[in-house]
Protein backbone atom coordinates (compact mmCIF):
# COMPACT_ATOMS: atom_id res chain seq x y z
CA UNK A 1 0.00 0.00 0.00
CA UNK A 2 0.95 3.27 -0.68
CA UNK A 3 0.69 6.55 1.10
CA UNK A 4 -0.77 8.17 -1.63
CA UNK A 5 -3.56 6.04 -1.69
CA UNK A 6 -4.69 6.57 2.00
CA UNK A 7 -4.39 9.73 2.56
CA UNK A 8 -7.36 10.99 0.84
CA UNK A 9 -9.41 8.80 3.63
CA UNK A 10 -6.50 9.90 6.43
CA UNK A 11 -7.21 13.93 5.74
CA UNK A 12 -10.97 13.73 5.11
CA UNK A 13 -13.04 15.23 7.43
CA UNK A 14 -14.41 13.76 10.25
CA UNK A 15 -18.43 13.13 10.52
CA UNK A 16 -19.69 15.78 12.70
CA UNK A 17 -20.52 13.62 15.54
CA UNK A 18 -16.23 13.09 16.18
CA UNK A 19 -15.59 16.17 16.84
CA UNK A 20 -15.49 17.37 20.68
CA UNK A 21 -15.92 20.96 21.91
CA UNK A 22 -13.00 22.81 23.53
CA UNK A 23 -12.82 26.18 25.14
CA UNK A 24 -10.58 28.77 23.54
CA UNK A 25 -8.15 30.43 25.26
CA UNK A 26 -9.78 33.67 26.21
CA UNK A 27 -13.20 32.88 25.96
CA UNK A 28 -15.65 31.17 23.60
CA UNK A 29 -15.31 27.49 21.98
CA UNK A 30 -14.69 25.03 19.35
CA UNK A 31 -13.75 21.97 18.15
CA UNK A 32 -11.26 19.31 18.67
CA UNK A 33 -10.68 15.41 17.58
CA UNK A 34 -9.74 13.09 20.78
CA UNK A 35 -6.45 10.74 19.57
CA UNK A 36 -8.93 7.78 20.02
CA UNK A 37 -11.03 9.20 16.93
CA UNK A 38 -7.57 9.21 14.90
CA UNK A 39 -6.38 6.11 15.85
CA UNK A 40 -9.71 4.60 14.56
CA UNK A 41 -9.02 6.62 11.27
CA UNK A 42 -5.74 5.13 10.96
CA UNK A 43 -6.90 1.75 11.62
CA UNK A 44 -9.78 1.66 9.06
CA UNK A 45 -7.65 3.58 6.40
CA UNK A 46 -4.65 1.69 6.77
CA UNK A 47 -4.67 -1.60 9.81
CA UNK A 48 -1.31 -2.77 8.87
CA UNK A 49 0.47 -0.22 7.00
CA UNK A 50 0.94 2.17 10.53
CA UNK A 51 3.23 2.59 13.64
CA UNK A 52 3.58 5.05 15.89
CA UNK A 53 6.71 5.26 18.62
CA UNK A 54 7.19 7.59 21.47
CA UNK A 55 10.22 9.19 23.26
CA UNK A 56 10.76 8.98 27.05
CA UNK A 57 9.17 11.94 28.47
CA UNK A 58 11.21 15.06 29.67
CA UNK A 59 10.03 17.47 32.36
CA UNK A 60 10.78 20.74 30.77
CA UNK A 61 10.19 23.51 33.67
CA UNK A 62 6.24 23.71 34.15
CA UNK A 63 5.93 20.98 31.13
CA UNK A 64 6.25 17.52 30.15
CA UNK A 65 7.39 17.20 26.65
CA UNK A 66 7.31 13.79 24.26
CA UNK A 67 8.26 13.40 20.63
CA UNK A 68 5.97 10.87 18.62
CA UNK A 69 7.10 9.17 15.13
CA UNK A 70 4.26 8.20 13.08
CA UNK A 71 4.88 5.92 9.99
CA UNK A 72 2.27 5.36 7.81
CA UNK A 73 3.24 3.38 4.75
CA UNK A 74 6.90 3.82 5.31
CA UNK A 75 6.64 7.54 5.23
CA UNK A 76 7.29 8.65 8.75
CA UNK A 77 6.19 12.37 10.55
CA UNK A 78 7.60 13.39 14.04
CA UNK A 79 6.20 15.81 15.90
CA UNK A 80 6.30 17.16 19.54
CA UNK A 81 3.84 17.22 22.35
CA UNK A 82 2.91 18.84 25.92
CA UNK A 83 1.25 19.30 28.78
CA UNK A 84 1.39 21.37 31.85
CA UNK A 85 2.49 18.99 34.91
CA UNK A 86 -0.09 21.04 37.26
CA UNK A 87 -3.44 22.00 35.44
CA UNK A 88 -4.98 24.45 37.81
CA UNK A 89 -8.72 25.91 37.16
CA UNK A 90 -8.92 30.08 38.10
CA UNK A 91 -10.36 28.48 41.54
CA UNK A 92 -6.95 25.97 42.52
CA UNK A 93 -8.70 23.34 41.36
CA UNK A 94 -7.05 20.43 39.60
CA UNK A 95 -8.72 19.39 36.04
CA UNK A 96 -6.27 17.27 35.09
CA UNK A 97 -7.47 14.10 33.51
CA UNK A 98 -4.87 11.52 33.67
CA UNK A 99 -1.34 12.11 33.88
CA UNK A 100 1.48 14.54 32.72
CA UNK A 101 2.60 12.32 30.46
CA UNK A 102 -0.77 10.66 29.19
CA UNK A 103 -1.28 14.29 28.64
CA UNK A 104 1.55 15.24 26.25
CA UNK A 105 1.28 11.27 24.84
CA UNK A 106 -1.67 11.98 23.27
CA UNK A 107 -0.84 15.88 22.24
CA UNK A 108 2.34 14.19 20.45
CA UNK A 109 0.09 11.80 18.64
CA UNK A 110 -2.06 13.85 17.48
CA UNK A 111 0.78 16.24 16.26
CA UNK A 112 2.46 13.81 14.54
CA UNK A 113 -0.59 12.14 12.62
CA UNK A 114 -1.61 16.34 11.49
CA UNK A 115 1.97 16.13 9.86
CA UNK A 116 0.40 13.85 7.81
CA UNK A 117 -2.87 15.78 7.48
CA UNK A 118 -5.52 14.24 9.63
CA UNK A 119 -7.65 16.60 11.36
CA UNK A 120 -5.64 19.22 10.00
CA UNK A 121 -8.44 21.19 9.65
CA UNK A 122 -8.93 22.07 12.83
CA UNK A 123 -5.77 23.59 14.17
CA UNK A 124 -6.09 26.31 11.45
CA UNK A 125 -8.28 29.14 13.22
CA UNK A 126 -8.74 31.55 10.09
CA UNK A 127 -11.36 33.06 8.63
CA UNK A 128 -11.70 30.33 5.79
CA UNK A 129 -10.76 27.55 8.05
CA UNK A 130 -13.49 28.39 10.31
CA UNK A 131 -16.03 29.04 7.95
CA UNK A 132 -15.45 25.69 6.27
CA UNK A 133 -16.04 23.94 9.82
CA UNK A 134 -19.62 26.04 10.36
CA UNK A 135 -20.52 25.24 6.77
CA UNK A 136 -19.71 21.30 7.04
CA UNK A 137 -21.30 21.30 10.37
CA UNK A 138 -24.34 23.04 9.36
CA UNK A 139 -24.61 21.52 6.18
CA UNK A 140 -24.92 18.18 8.04
CA UNK A 141 -27.28 19.07 10.50
CA UNK A 142 -25.16 20.07 13.36
CA UNK A 143 -25.77 23.43 14.29
CA UNK A 144 -23.10 24.05 17.01
CA UNK A 145 -20.69 25.41 14.00
CA UNK A 146 -22.83 28.32 13.85
CA UNK A 147 -23.67 28.51 17.72
CA UNK A 148 -20.22 29.01 18.96
CA UNK A 149 -19.34 30.81 15.62
CA UNK A 150 -22.26 33.32 17.48
CA UNK A 151 -21.22 32.77 21.01
CA UNK A 152 -17.33 33.60 19.94
CA UNK A 153 -18.24 37.04 17.91
CA UNK A 154 -16.65 35.79 14.80
CA UNK A 155 -18.08 37.19 11.57
CA UNK A 156 -18.63 34.62 9.06
CA UNK A 157 -18.50 37.16 5.87
CA UNK A 158 -18.17 35.52 2.57
CA UNK A 159 -17.93 32.14 3.60
CA UNK A 160 -16.86 29.06 1.24
CA UNK A 161 -18.89 25.92 1.69
CA UNK A 162 -15.67 23.82 0.98
CA UNK A 163 -11.54 23.95 0.63
CA UNK A 164 -10.77 25.43 -3.08
CA UNK A 165 -7.84 23.96 -5.15
CA UNK A 166 -5.15 25.53 -5.08
CA UNK A 167 -4.10 25.20 -1.55
CA UNK A 168 -6.41 26.93 0.79
CA UNK A 169 -7.68 24.35 2.19
CA UNK A 170 -8.06 24.60 6.02
CA UNK A 171 -4.72 23.32 7.89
Amino acid sequence: MKLSEVLPQLTAPFPPAAHKERKLPGGGRWFFLSWQMIRHRLNQACPEDWECQYSDPVHLGSECVIRCTITICGISRQAPGSAPIQLLSNEGKDMSRGSPTERATADAFKNACECFGIGAYLDEQSDDARAFMIKYLQKSGDGRGVKYATENGWMEGNLRSRPTAGGDRPR
